[in-house]
């Protein structure tokens, strides 16, 4: 391993650690217009987040501080940190704008209510002081969750590009296609706090393993019978390869479609292969 890829050790972290509060310093004197260096304690704790989360340091886990910090010119690393932090909010507002002309062919609520209080993330996002921190509501489920590590704009960027992946293959379905999935995974679905990519993507890999047509992506009991006599007895990596496969035919060429269609395939393996040997899959193809 290269000497400065290496993590800290504690006397090293230390010195490091001081010199991120030198830098703290500088912002508590920008923060304040240079009137006070006393602010209150929860103030000064989100600051020091937002310096780390600029450096790409976790402020809970020293342990994994690498050495090359120890040679940087901290302050130099964040200014470069904010012009990255600037590229990805125009990225993210692009992204915002795309997904907002571009919803699926069904109104739900929560995303609905959620694009709308990420139109105000921009407005309201502080990258110079307090970088990661999220001041919207996002309320509306992800098939594939954001990784918790990711904070500010970095989080709400992931978050559009999921959105985006999902709701771009939900526009390959007329609705008279899509509705019966919805109504049968929740009656309710334009109102409730769910996703609406999951069942129509599991039944979609359904109907692609069974080698049917897409323009009825319901499922019949003898077709839920099919599934699960064709998974019955196999090991989870077999039932992961089949629905992999399925999952690659589905997307074609649309190389970020199908690493999320992989992904998605891999969480329903495991969803199957814990129901054994059930003569019916009826919780998990609609």
């Amino acid at each position: 391993m290269n000497e400065l890829a290496s993590p800290m050790r504690e006397e090293e972290a230390a010195v490091l650690r001081q010199r991120l509060f030198d830098l703290l310093a500088q912002q508590v004197r920008q923060y304040t217009g240079g009137e006070s260096t006393s602010l209150p304690v929860e103030t000064a704790q989100a600051l020091f987040r937002s310096v780390c989360f600029a450096l790409g340091l976790d402020p809970e886990s020293p342990g994994g501080w690498r050495r090359d910090l120890l040679e940087d010119d901290l302050a130099e690393r964040w200014r470069a940190s904010q012009a990255r932090i600037q590229v990805q909010l125009a990225k993210g507002q692009a992204l915002w704008r795309k997904v907002c002309a571009a919803l699926p062919p069904a109104e739900n609520r929560a995303m609905r209510d959620t694009l709308r209080s990420i139109g105000g993330f921009w407005r309201r996002y502080d990258p110079r002081f307090f970088a990661q921190e999220i001041p919207c509501d996002i309320d509306y489920q992800l098939a594939l969750p954001v990784p918790p590590e990711q904070q500010g704009v970095d989080y709400v960027v992931t978050y559009l590009e999921h959105l985006a992946v999902e709701n771009r293959f939900l526009q390959r379905y007329p609705r008279k296609v899509l509705c019966p999935v919805w109504e049968a995974y929740c009656p309710h679905y334009r109102q409730e706090v769910l996703n609406l990519f999951e069942p129509v993507g599991i039944n979609a890999l359904g109907k692609t393993l069974l080698g049917q047509s897409q323009e009825r992506l319901t499922f019949s009991p003898e077709e839920r019978g099919a599934l699960a006599q064709r998974f019955r007895y196999q090991r989870r990596e077999v039932v992961t390869w089949h629905l992999e496969r399925a999952a690659r035919g589905l997307a074609g060429g649309e190389e970020d479609l199908r690493g999320y269609l992989t992904a998605c395939a891999v969480q329903l393996a495991g969803r199957i292969h814990a129901l054994g040997e059930a003569e019916s899959l009826a919780g998990v193809f609609l």
